[in-house]
Parts: structure tokens; C-alpha cells; sequence
């Protein structure tokens, strides 16, 4: 037991240290290893009291690196892992965030010639002379709100018309809307009460 709790706390240790340099020097291949190691301690650590923190932190990398798929995943896990934690509504916006870059086609950031990851469009000498600031994802919370949706008919619409023939939704609009509905799940109700965009959804 004393074994396991040394390798736990020097795997934290390297993944927490790892990301920061990464933060620091923002070369995809130190971000790439560092979201390698979260894995592998999210793997052997599942249960650990740390986990549920690593595992934010996991989902914010994948974020970074533009991999939406991965960190939608890792985002709902936090969720599922604590749905009254910290980072449970953060993690759960997110996951909407990620799969709506997934459903509109959104590219990854760039990689530079020397290995930087341009986020947003602002390189990292860019934003260390202050010229542009890369925002992340943990820096904010925003809300999620939808407009009415208004169905009109066409007036060219004519009965078996294949433009109009009742189609599938797609999976991965299926996943954004399942999205959706974990965030409203997290939400307060004294948040919901308070607004009027929440409380009409």
C-alpha cells in the first residue's frame, strides 16, 4: 500500500509539473506527453482523491490540443465522477463547447514550424508580449442558452420530395444534445430561478 501511494503521488507530481511546462513553453509534443501521462494515471489512479481534479485538468490539455472528441470525453467523466464537484459545471459546459466544435467541423489549433501550438491565433510569443491572450476554457463560465426554434414550411414543398424526407440524426448531434442536457442537470435550480433564459428552456 505504502508502494502505491509513493507512485501515486510522483505520478501526480510528474503530470502537474509536465503540464505546467507545457503551459509554459507550449510545444505540442510537451503538451501531447503531458496528456499521455494523465492518461496512464487516470488509468492506475482511477479511484484516487486526486483523480477527479487530474481528470479536469486531463480534459483542459485534450482542449488545448484541439482534440474535441477526447476532451468531450474526459469533460463528461469529470462530471460523472462528482456531479456536485468543483469543476462539475464547467466540465459539463465544456462538453457542450467540444461537441459543438465537433458538429461545425472546427480544426485543431495549428503547430508552428518549431513545434508551438497557435492557439486562437495568437502564437506564444504573441501572448508573452502581450499582444493577444490565449483564453482558457477554466477561465470562464458562460451560459448555455438556445433561441425558439421556428420550423417553417416550404412553399415548394411537395410530398416526397427527398430534401424533406425524415432523416436520422446524426450521432454526433445526438451527443451535443445528450451534452446539453447533463449541463441543464448540473445547473441549480437558484441559478435556474434567477434566469429568466434558463428558467424558459
Amino acid at each position: 500500500e505504502r508502494a502505491r501511494t509513493v507512485a501515486e503521488t510522483r505520478l501526480r507530481t510528474l503530470v502537474t509539473d509536465y503540464h505546467q511546462f507545457a503551459q509554459k513553453h507550449k510545444t505540442f509534443d510537451d503538451y501531447d506527453a503531458a496528456a499521455n501521462i494523465y492518461d496512464q494515471y487516470l488509468k492506475a489512479f482511477p479511484d484516487n482523491e486526486n483523480a477527479y481534479r487530474l481528470n479536469f485538468f486531463y480534459a483542459e490539455l485534450l482542449w488545448d490540443l484541439g482534440r474535441w472528441r477526447d476532451a468531450a470525453a474526459q469533460y463528461d467523466a469529470v462530471v460523472k465522477r462528482d456531479p456536485k464537484g468543483e469543476y462539475t459545471r464547467t466540465c459539463a459546459y465544456n462538453a457542450v463547447l467540444a461537441w459543438e466544435k465537433i458538429v461545425n467541423g472546427v480544426a485543431p489549433p495549428t503547430i508552428s514550424k518549431d513545434g508551438k501550438l497557435i492557439i486562437n491565433n495568437c502564437t506564444p510569443d504573441d501572448e508573452k508580449a502581450g499582444k493577444c491572450k490565449i483564453t482558457r476554457q477554466k477561465d470562464k463560465i458562460e451560459k448555455v442558452t438556445t433561441g425558439k426554434l421556428a420550423i417553417k414550411k416550404f412553399a415548394n414543398e411537395k410530398k416526397g420530395d427527398a430534401r424533406f424526407a425524415k432523416q436520422d440524426i446524426p450521432p454526433d448531434e445526438k451527443a451535443l444534445a445528450a451534452a446539453c442536457d447533463a449541463y441543464v442537470a448540473v445547473v441549480p435550480q437558484k441559478d435556474i430561478d434567477k434566469d429568466s433564459k434558463l428558467r424558459d428552456e
